[in-house]
């Protein structure tokens, strides 16, 4: 098969370095000249072009070629039509999904009616990390997760923010029926001047009274990390797939009992990476694009993007009103149809 990608920014690097090694023909397409040239000369072999015009020029078969959209989220849903009406029926989208509610629903519903298969990079998911946090809570008998706590430095509500709190809806197994949040967004953003860094915290609350709290604050160089509480114990995670299990002190409360008391984390049941998890990012790229090319997505779908991107948005809505947020929120609605400055 053939790929096409555009845009050649930071993560667009990441993606032309495994296409390269994935693909018998690429296409690299940025309207930025010192972009395009620091592509031709890292990538000789590649068609390196300035427009999505010059690129329908190449007259390959659209239905059969992988396009990867690596630019920045409010540009997403235009890239998407153009493409869709040019026949490409295999599309990867950088997180996060669009830049409003209602482009976004626009992506969902018009990838189903096309036939098209919308791949969305969550790297969390496609290095398997949900997959082998539930199976460390089977493995150690720690039931089903009450919270999900990440904290940390500048790393964005929305930008990696979008990664966590996605996370928590797969553990938790549930979507936020509401939020509340301090986001507050910054013209820090490296990647344009236009988009805004998102920092503050934002907590969600699920069906089942579950709740994930994401504190990201934009004075702080320190990675985040997560922790997972259960009845009994806690999942701690770092670096994105290392993982600690704790059990509590003393053993676990009678099941009979309700929590009034609590006990610091005695026992370290597991310490390690997260079982099953791939050892490398360009894995995880790799394995989606083997899944978007064979039309069969198994790891997330493009409704999971969907939710993940209301829940951030959602989030920097309830700051903006300053009052707690119900989800869902109508795409169609005023707040829907807003587009936000994310990356």
């Amino acid at each position: 098969m053939r790929a096409a990608l555009i845009g050649f920014g930071s993560i667009g690097k990441r993606h032309a370095r495994c296409l390269a090694q994935k693909f018998e023909e690429l296409a690299i397409i940025d309207v930025d000249p010192p972009a395009r040239e620091a592509a031709k000369s890292q990538f000789p072999k590649a068609h390196v072009l300035s427009s999505l015009t010059e690129l329908w020029r190449l007259n390959w078969p659209w239905q059969e070629v992988l396009v990867v959209i690596a630019t920045w989220g409010p540009s997403h849903y235009e890239l998407f039509r153009e493409c869709a009406e040019q026949g490409v029926r295999r599309i990867l989208c950088e997180k996060p999904l669009a830049g409003s509610l209602y482009e976004g629903w626009r992506m969902v519903v018009e990838a189903g009616e096309l036939g098209i298969t919308l791949g969305v990079n969550h790297t969390l998911r496609f290095l398997g990390v949900d997959r082998g946090v539930k199976k460390l809570a089977q493995q150690h008998s720690l039931g089903p997760p009450h919270s999900v706590v990440v904290h940390g430095g500048a790393s964005g509500l929305v930008t990696n923010g979008i990664h966590f709190i996605d996370l928590a809806m797969s553990v938790i197994g549930a979507s936020p029926v509401s939020v509340v949040s301090t986001a507050a967004g910054e013209a820090i953003n490296p990647r344009s001047p236009g988009l805004l860094f998102f920092g503050g915290s934002a907590v969600w609350t699920f069906p089942a009274g579950e709740e994930a709290v994401v504190s990201l604050h934009n004075r702080s160089s320190i990675y985040p990390t997560a922790t997972l509480y259960y009845r009994d114990g806690a999942i701690y995670l770092h670096d994105r797939t290392m993982a600690v299990v704790l059990g509590r002190s003393g053993g676990p409360l009678p099941p009979d009992l309700p929590v009034t008391r609590t006990a610091p984390v005695g026992e370290r049941l597991y310490e390690g990476p997260v079982p099953g998890v791939l050892d490398s990012m360009e894995e995880a790229f790799l394995r989606h694009y083997d899944e978007v090319a064979a039309g069969r997505l198994e790891s997330f779908s493009p409704g999971d993007a969907y939710r993940a991107l209301e829940a951030c948005l959602g989030a920097l809505i309830a700051a903006e009103c300053g009052q707690r947020i119900r989800l869902p929120i109508d795409p169609q609605s005023e707040w829907g149809r807003r587009r936000w400055p994310v990356s």
